[in-house]
């Protein structure tokens, strides 16, 4: 069994092209061999017509001078063939030629449908020591009446030996061609395949640890190029999660450090007490609560963040943090309302407006979109100072939603706006709180609506999250619809 894919592609094209330079060979081959024997076969016939003329016969069918006649001006017309003149009864009259080999010959079956003045025919016979010959047999009438029958033969030794050597020259010749075509596919498959050595030697030092190295890409645009672009793709994509996992487990480790180190920390200090007999610290007990509550987010948002990555693609679709995304008709503009209430009972002193109808519908996970909503909001009122406004519009256009959540708070710095999004990215203000989470988790939930989150912002006058994604396609209409409404 042939492993090697350079040989295999050199066996099968050379057994290919064998195939065809044998056939071509032996159509060659039978071709000429035709040919030279309806060749022989025509100067039979012509030289058997000249024999058959008024020049020969009279009215005893062969002239009494016939055969002087021959021997004095019939050298150029007939002495290279074997002639055979028979009469009506099949004996031989006279035989001439330089073999003299029909007279040796025994009397053809075709001499007796000559007789009877059937249709002239060629035969082959064989002649001890000999080389087979070729003879034509055809009657001859005088004034419409059967006269007798000529024989005209001739060795077919030089046609065989036309053929034997047109035969070695085709086997010699398709075995060197078929030599220097093994060479030759030996040669252009190693050169086909060369860049797949290339790729295998790079792709073997590529490691979990070192995804830095990229396969070889050379200029020309053919299927191994865009092999290699393709899997130099998938590396860097691999490259580009591996290092977001790394971060993500240095970042949530970090994160989640504070929190159990505060808890610790107080519960040693409450059981110090309580060993000693004095009273727990209120303070103490406070402390790890909101520290629980603060890990216990945390713990939720990235198992959000978890279960939105695991399921941002595969056979059956994305999944939420409640599991499998469900597209469904969803009330935005019911779902503004609502967090706009929520905003008031929060904040009773920023004011809330409201920019889209009651009956604003669009498809999405209603669990996701609430929590995207949930988080939006909860940035615009943590970093809107009263007495600011908050709005919450929504909108269609183009085929797609926008919900935008827009603030009059203290606005984000410029250079920032790049970074956010990024998970446990919280900036470097001050007043900047939370795990970082929020807007990452917008963002994943966005993805997976096949959207994206824009964000806008200018400091001292506040900011803008638009949140938009495409309209399902059998929902599109309904909701122009509405919004006409």
């Amino acid at each position: 069994m042939i492993v090697n894919i350079k040989a295999r592609l050199t066996f099968w094209y050379a057994l290919i092209f064998a195939v065809v330079l044998l056939l071509g060979s032996a159509l060659f081959y039978v071709t000429l061999s035709r040919t030279l024997y309806r060749q022989l076969d025509r100067s039979l016939g012509a030289a058997a017509t000249e024999f058959a003329s008024d020049d020969f016969y009279g009215p005893t069918w062969v002239k009494p001078n016939a055969l002087a006649k021959l021997d004095a001006d019939g050298e150029a017309v007939v002495t290279q063939y074997d002639v055979q003149l028979l009469g009506l009864s099949g004996a031989p009259v006279a035989n001439l030629g330089p073999a003299n080999t029909l007279a040796r010959a025994a009397v053809l079956p075709a001499v007796d449908r000559a007789r009877r003045g059937l249709p002239a025919e060629f035969a082959d016979i064989a002649l001890p020591k000999q080389a087979a010959y070729r003879v034509f047999t055809t009657p001859v009438s005088l004034d419409g009446h059967p006269a007798g029958v000529i024989q005209i033969g001739a060795s077919t030794a030089g046609v065989r030996h036309t053929l034997d050597v047109v035969r070695a020259l085709l086997a010699g010749g398709d075995l060197l061609t078929l030599l220097v075509l093994v060479g030759s596919g030996l040669w252009v498959a190693g050169r086909a395949l060369a860049p797949i050595d290339a790729i295998t030697a790079v792709a073997r030092q590529i490691t979990a640890s070192d995804l830095s190295r990229r396969l070889p890409v050379a200029k020309r645009s053919d299927e191994l190029n865009r092999l290699a672009v393709t899997l130099n793709s998938m590396i860097a994509r691999l490259q580009g999660a591996l290092e977001r996992e790394r971060r993500f487990t240095s970042d949530a480790s970090h994160e989640l450090n504070t929190p159990l180190a505060v808890i610790c920390g107080n519960a040693e200090l409450l059981a110090s007490d309580l060993r000693e007999g004095r009273a727990a610290d209120p303070a103490m007990v406070e402390d790890i609560q909101a520290e629980a509550e603060r890990l216990s987010r945390l713990v939720r948002r990235l198992l959000t963040l978890t279960r939105l990555d695991r399921g941002s693609g595969g056979s059956d679709g994305p999944t939420s943090s409640l599991g499998r995304i469900t597209f469904a008709q969803v009330n935005v503009g019911s779902m503004l309302h609502r967090a706009a209430r929520h905003i008031q009972a929060l904040a009773p002193e920023l004011r809330v407006d409201v920019a889209a109808p009651d009956d604003l519908w669009a498809a999405g996970d209603a669990d996701l979109l609430e929590e995207l909503l949930s988080d939006l909001t909860a940035n615009a009122v943590k970093y809107t100072p009263p007495p600011g406004v908050i709005t919450l519009a929504a909108e269609i256009a183009n085929d797609r939603v926008a919900v935008t959540v827009r603030d009059t708070g203290v606005g984000i710095p410029a250079a920032e706006l790049p970074l956010l999004g990024q998970r446990f990215y919280r900036g470097d203000r001050p007043d900047s709180r939370g795990v970082g989470l929020g807007l990452a988790i917008c963002r994943e939930i966005m993805a997976a609506h096949g959207g994206s989150l824009v964000i806008a912002s200018e400091p001292g006058r506040g900011s803008a999250f638009t949140a938009e994604w495409p309209l399902h396609p059998q929902t599109s209409d309904s909701l122009k619809v509405n919004l006409l409404a």
